[in-house]
């Protein structure tokens, strides 16, 4: 019929119902929120730790410099050569 209202098949009715699909989306999300919470705790206490634990400014500011190092000499380099690769 081509003037009559439009049927919902199972197929339609899978993507349009309210609620699917959210339950993965929570989780990814709490996943995310999980690991970003760690990685504040790990930032504040291993620094914390190595002050109680050996008083000492140059041992903090070296494990201060220690846990952001690695990003500084890979995550850097490897933003500016992906961004050089051509997308083709």
């Amino acid at each position: 019929m081509a003037g009559g209202p439009a049927r919902a098949t199972d197929a339609t009715r899978a993507v349009t119902a309210p609620g699917r699909g959210v339950a993965p989306f929570r989780l990814l999300i709490l996943a995310g929120f999980t690991s970003l919470t760690g990685d504040g705790v790990r930032v504040a206490a291993l620094p914390l730790f190595t002050a109680v634990a050996t008083r000492s400014p140059l041992a903090v500011s070296a494990v201060a410099t220690a846990e952001v190092l690695p990003w500084l000499l890979i995550a850097l380099p490897a933003g500016t050569l992906v961004d050089r690769k051509s997308v083709v």
